[in-house]
């Protein structure tokens, strides 16, 4: 029998790259973005697995406005859509659930230098960090096969340009200035692309529970600036400091990632060349914006 998945947010910045890779997996994709099915609906959402019937769910979608979502009351209602989704998933005959979750849901006053655990304490601060850990909580209560992939700093194609790297690449790339924080925040950066062939590789594990999606490597922000101006082969302005750290921004925030090397081995990983491979997208996507 051949393995099929349906992948939500389908189109958008993560959902978008797990496509290929899926498919190399061997899986018969299904897609649902916006523009097909309502899954905020539950009516809509019962009918397309009713006739979709996948045997793997890659969930995606979420409320992910920038600037907007951690504070987003449509977290609650996505939260509710999901139990609903998954509920119907199951009832057609659903096999595995591999769910997008957020280093969001982590406790992030901690000062300390170590690698953030699966097994460490949550404590999510933000109504979206709640919102996910009450989905997990409520997946880890029922009797369903899943997975969490806890997700830390992303950047990649389609991102939104204020995003912090985006903001040094363009700045960059425009020769404008790029007013910043102290730079001196340690964060544990993955390209999408990467992050799509390792939720590839979860949906067809048998990964159980949370499991960080990361690189298990930490970069202040002033290290990735440099990187970018090596790459472009000139300095950028970056104002460190022209702006205050926010009170609730974690000093160090690097994965442990032993449970994610169990399947996929990300030891190697060059952050310098996805660097270079984002920089490429931004030139020929966004040439009339830089």
């Amino acid at each position: 029998m051949r393995n099929s998945i349906l992948v939500t947010g389908a189109s958008g910045f993560i959902g978008r790259q797990a496509l290929l890779p899926l498919q190399k997996k061997g899986f018969e994709v299904h897609t649902v973005s916006r523009s097909s099915c309502n899954l905020l609906d539950r009516k809509q959402t019962e009918e397309l697995i009713k006739k979709i019937k996948p045997s793997h769910l890659l969930h995606s979608a979420w409320v992910t406005e920038h600037g907007k979502f951690w504070q987003a009351p449509e977290n609650n209602n996505w939260l509710d859509a999901s139990k609903n989704l998954f509920r119907a998933f199951v009832e057609n005959g659903g096999r595995r659930i591999v769910v997008i979750g957020s280093c969001a849901e982590y406790d992030w006053r901690r000062k300390d230098g170590n690698p953030w655990r699966e097994s460490d304490l949550c404590i999510p601060h933000t109504p979206y960090g709640k919102a996910k850990l009450d989905l997990l909580e409520w997946l880890e209560k029922s009797q369903m096969n899943y997975a969490w992939a806890r997700l830390f700093m992303l950047f990649g194609p389609h991102e939104n340009p204020a995003r912090i790297i985006p903001y040094l690449i363009v700045s960059a790339l425009k020769n404008t200035t790029a007013e910043c924080s102290s730079g001196m925040q340690v964060r544990d950066f993955l390209d999408t692309e990467t992050c799509g062939r390792i939720l590839a590789e979860i949906s067809g594990s048998v990964l159980t529970g949370p499991v960080n999606v990361a690189s298990g490597k930490g970069y202040s922000l002033k290290d990735i600036a440099a990187k970018i101006s090596a790459i472009l082969k000139k300095p950028g302005n970056y104002k460190f400091g022209a702006i205050p750290d926010r009170p609730d921004d974690p000093p160090h925030m690097v994965a442990d990632i032993k449970k994610l090397a169990e399947i996929v081995d990300v030891k190697n990983y060059g952050i310098s060349a996805a660097l270079e491979k984002n920089i490429g997208w931004w030139k020929k996507n966004h040439s009339n914006k830089v």
